[in-house]
């Protein structure tokens, strides 16, 4: 990012959870990033997190955030310099995150990235990242699941059944749910549920936005590493 753009940054701490003394929690403060001309407008979340017990992988884990959002402002004032601006519309980027889950020892953060460059709408889409905090390691979706077990059939199974049991929720939608490689990652744990999410388009139209199926973990506890079985009891 050029000089002018790096002056022009303002940093502001927005808040702070409990530290991880209290229920397994560990402390997620959050920069904000702002940098706003008559052509461009950026404001970007970037979350700091302190209290896991390996102090290299929170420092990587924070490094990863902090130099993966500079780079997405960088690459979108380049966008926006070098394309044109029909109607001389104002490129937007906006970075949110959201706290799913922070308790038990177990993080689930979703990063939110809208852009606008023009037209009827902007694009937006939702990064999830989900922390074993006494592990100390981002898992998927498999990670959560005994060895052996068949969860993609048994979520796959229980979503369909959601979409029968709940048409008014579910009934606009033009494909079934199921589990494919992208599921791996595009999940969250939220209050003792699995939540399983998809983008907008990839069920039903687009003002539709984003499909979600939140599961019980008490229902999935069968099926659950000993050591994920924690997860179920959250409220």
């Amino acid at each position: 990012m050029n000089k002018i753009v790096s002056e022009a940054i303002i940093f502001a701490m927005l808040f702070s959870l409990p530290a991880c003394s209290s229920g397994g929690k560990v402390k997620i403060s959050f920069d904000t990033k702002e940098y706003i001309t008559d052509s461009l407008k950026m404001q970007a979340q970037i979350p700091e997190f302190c209290g896991f017990s390996d102090k290299d992988f929170e420092s990587r884990l924070n490094d990863e955030y902090e130099n993966t959002i500079n780079k997405w402002m960088e690459d979108f004032e380049t966008e926006s310099n070098t394309e044109p601006h029909p109607g001389g519309v104002q490129y937007q980027l906006f970075i949110t995150q959201s706290v799913k889950n922070n308790q038990n020892y177990f993080v689930s953060l979703v990063t939110e990235v809208y852009t606008f460059t023009g037209g009827a709408h902007g694009a937006t889409v939702w990064i999830a990242k989900n922390i074993d905090g006494l592990e100390n390691k981002a898992i998927t979706l498999s990670d959560l699941f005994k060895e052996g077990t068949n969860y993609k059939e048994i979520l796959n199974k229980i979503m369909l059944q959601m979409m029968e049991d709940d048409k008014d929720k579910y009934g606009d939608l033009w494909e079934k749910p199921s589990i494919t490689e992208k599921q791996e990652k595009d999940f969250y744990i939220s209050k003792g549920k699995l939540v399983i999410y998809y983008h907008p388009y990839e069920l039903s139209y687009y003002a539709r936005g984003f499909v979600e199926f939140p599961i019980s973990l008490e229902k999935l506890r069968p099926y659950l590493k000993q050591e994920y079985c924690r997860l179920a009891c959250e409220k």
